[in-house]
């Protein structure tokens, strides 16, 4: 099962004595601005992935997002089973533009075509939960040894049964107070503190490779340009002789 997916766009073809798309969009940037992209893109991971399962609160959908995008996390994968999935801008601070978000909503059993996927791609699925029904592993001692999905659930009910059998790991974050559990956003801000320090100081290769961050930076660079959709027609016209 495949999930509804953004896709990332790569530089287009064209032809071989043509200025590319991307070529022509870099001259509209400052020196200062390219090289804050690389740094970026040098910084970027797809070693640690967030799922969010059937949010109910959509502000907090977006909050979650903006977290993983301040600790560079690439990919946010989105199960909508009863809920819908909305970008809160004034929330994200325009984070989603730089993120690749993955959706599922069509499936009869959103969650497992979810884990289906991030296990086709090398990743285990490590649930977070308050429960102490069952092993449970607190997030200090969690040892970041393979590439690793955090899946965090509603903000009421907190993961599915289903979630929570499927997973590798159950995770658990420490608590010493009389409530129970973290609002959602700071349930994930706070395992990714943890997570990307842990990563960043490994000897993990966790960088993504050339061929995504060349499949990023046709797209980063469109989101940095004022009105990049009409220079890239101006520019197609010019090239096709129209």
């Amino acid at each position: 099962m495949q999930a509804n997916r953004k896709q990332e766009i790569g530089d287009p073809e064209t032809p071989d004595d043509a200025e590319s798309p991307l070529e022509f969009l870099q001259q509209f940037l400052s020196p200062e601005r390219l090289a804050l992209l690389e740094e970026k893109l040098n910084e970027r991971t797809r070693f640690l992935t967030v799922v969010l399962e059937d949010i109910e609160k959509t502000q907090n959908t977006s909050a979650v997002l903006r977290s993983c995008d301040c600790f560079g996390i690439q990919d946010a994968h989105v199960i909508s089973n009863d809920h819908p999935f909305k970008v809160h801008r004034d929330i994200t601070a325009g984070a989603a533009q730089w993120m690749t978000i993955h959706t599922y909503r069509e499936h009869e059993d959103n969650t497992s075509a979810c884990f289906e996927h991030l296990r086709s791609q090398g990743y285990q699925i490590v649930a977070t939960s308050p429960s102490e029904d069952g092993p449970v592993c607190s997030l200090p001692e969690f040892r970041l040894e393979a590439k690793t999905a955090v899946v965090l659930g509603t903000e009421f009910a907190g993961l599915s049964q289903s979630a929570l059998q499927q997973a590798d790991v159950r995770l658990q974050i420490p608590m010493f107070g009389f409530t129970r559990s973290f609002n959602i956003s700071v349930a994930a801000a706070i395992c990714l503190y943890d997570l990307t320090h842990k990563l960043r100081s490994s000897e993990l290769d966790w960088r993504l490779t050339d061929a995504e961050k060349k499949a990023l930076r046709f797209p980063w660079t469109q989101h940095s340009v004022r009105r990049a959709d009409r220079l890239l027609a101006a520019h197609r016209r010019r090239c096709s002789g129209s």
